[in-house]
């Protein structure tokens, strides 16, 4: 059981016998659509970056697990305001529903990509809508 828990990760073999494991950084990113009450008077306090803490040692206790929210109804820059590659990603996930084509200000290669996934996507959802309203379902084995 422990090699299959083992498989995929890199193990050093440490001092003493321990063993460190060589495991990547995990990031969980909470792109929020609402204000943490907490923090709603502080406008420009929108990116939180937590870290798990030891309560009695007041110390990170595990540096490679970090969990990032952002909450977008503080995010309020327009298109001339963007400076940062984090302010474009920030726009253009805040903005993607109402923008009809990429904005001049979001010309990397990145965004290009980024967009035609998204129209692709909205293709898709356009072509299941149409094939949904005009074919009748009889039961599970019917559906896309």
């Amino acid at each position: 059981m422990v090699n299959a828990l083992l498989r995929g990760h890199e193990v050093i073999k440490g001092a003493k016998g321990r063993w460190r494991f060589g495991l990547k950084a995990v990031y969980t990113i909470g792109i929020l659509d609402f204000v943490f009450d907490e923090n709603k008077d502080d406008e420009d306090y929108f990116h939180h970056e937590v870290k798990l803490m030891d309560v009695n040692k007041k110390e990170v206790f595990y540096d490679k697990l970090t969990y990032i929210y952002l909450e977008m109804p503080k995010f309020r820059k327009t298109e001339a305001e963007l400076k940062s590659l984090f302010d474009k990603w920030l726009y253009a996930l805040k903005n993607l529903s109402r923008l009809l084509e990429r904005p001049a200000i979001l010309q990397e290669r990145i965004f290009r990509m980024f967009f035609n996934v998204a129209s692709q996507r909205r293709t898709m959802q356009s072509t299941l809508r149409a094939k949904r309203s005009t074919t009748t379902l009889t039961g599970p084995s019917d559906l896309p």
